[in-house]
């Protein structure tokens, strides 16, 4: 069974950008103001970004659960 974590990972960092933002879109993970911010940004930054965006920033989270959420 494949990790959830692992699973957006690879969904953020393999998929085609306009995939992944259409889709976070229409979660409303992403607001309109979020896409425009992500279209000026290069590769490395927009994935840092996008993973910001799904909770999934930085590598301490490893585990469901372990999100950064307040």
């Amino acid at each position: 069974m494949d990790d959830p974590i692992d699973k957006i990972d690879r969904f953020i960092t393999e998929e085609n950008c306009y995939v992944v933002m259409g889709r976070f879109r229409r979660l409303g993970v992403l607001t309109k103001a979020d896409i425009q911010k992500a279209m000026g940004m290069k590769r490395v930054a927009w994935i840092n970004f996008m993973k910001e965006k799904a909770g999934i920033a930085g590598p301490e989270i490893k585990e469901e659960g372990e999100r950064n959420v307040e």
